[in-house]
């Protein structure tokens, strides 16, 4: 494995299988080369274009993006045929699912070696037509904005509401966006901010926006909850009422129906893959993962 940087000094250290270095030319030899920079359309398009006269032509070329248009990620790259999105879920080592997204141009020839070579790695890749793109994250980012609207207009905190939001999932759906990034998640949520759910994304990307240049990053760098205990995350709650995580729990399962109906009555993917998918990449209840399949709810 190589890991090459963006900085002009080289540092390098090797271990047994690995090289860092921010030297593109020990990329020579590589038969699949998995970007995981910023994400940004334009950074990503920079790597792309400054490795392209360093790797093989036979080389697999895949983007790490959790959101971007995979079509406008690869513009100067020779044999797009080779091109293709795998996207790895946080934390990559609990979380065995892995999204592999094609799109017009990439080969079936590619599509099946890097499905192999995720198998290899005791993943279990998830295929994805470019209008199911994301899929899994999609999802997930349509329940933390639902989370986060009913948190600006209820009385509840910020542990209540993950707490609440852990009996369907793995994380709670602000300690998700901690454990990312405010960084990230904003640009997830900007890069998502069409079509559906486009108000609540967008207002979500505002907020995390707002709260890097207050000095919160998460990752250790100022939670939301760190936020919320300095009086900074301004809102007017207009419902006092009890029962609040029942309600909330109530609202993420019905967005959740939702979000699957939309996918598996556009016919692109089926009921079972998707529900599958959600356990291994968010941890989704099994109780209630049961319950949707067996459409009991």
């Amino acid at each position: 494995m190589t890991i090459v940087g963006r900085n002009n000094k080289t540092i390098k250290m090797r271990g047994h299988s690995i090289i860092c270095s921010c030297d593109y030319s020990v990329l020579g030899d590589c038969d699949l080369l998995i970007e995981a920079v910023a994400e940004d359309l334009s950074v990503k398009q920079e790597v792309f274009k400054n490795v392209a006269g360093y790797i093989k032509d036979d080389c697999i070329i895949a983007s790490n993006t959790s959101s971007l248009d995979l079509s406008l990620v690869f513009p100067d790259v020779l044999g797009m045929h080779r091109c293709i999105g795998l996207h790895f879920f946080y934390p990559i080592l609990l979380t065995p699912v892995v999204e592999v997204g094609g799109f017009q141009e990439t080969s079936k020839e590619t599509i099946d070696k890097v499905n192999l070579w995720v198998a290899a790695m005791n993943k279990s890749p998830l295929y994805l037509e470019p209008e199911a793109h994301f899929l899994i994250t999609r999802i997930l980012a349509s329940l933390i904005s639902c989370a986060y609207e009913f948190y600006l207009l209820n009385e509840i905190t910020i542990e209540e509401i993950d707490a609440a939001v852990r009996n369907l999932m793995r994380f709670g759906a602000f300690e998700t966006l901690d454990s990312i990034g405010f960084n990230l998640s904003a640009s997830i949520f900007s890069n998502y901010s069409t079509g559906r759910n486009e108000g609540k994304f967008i207002a979500l990307s505002k907020k995390l926006d707002e709260l890097q240049r207050l000095g919160y990053y998460g990752r250790g760098a100022g939670s939301f909850s760190d936020a919320e205990k300095d009086g900074v995350l301004h809102r007017r709650p207009e419902n006092m009422c009890g029962r609040k995580e029942e309600r909330l729990l109530c609202l993420l399962k019905e967005q959740l129906l939702m979000e699957i109906g939309f996918f598996v009555d556009s016919d692109l993917i089926g009921r079972g893959q998707v529900v599958e998918a959600l356990i291994s990449a968010i941890g989704l209840d099994e109780s209630f993962a049961e319950d949707i399949l067996g459409e009991t709810i």
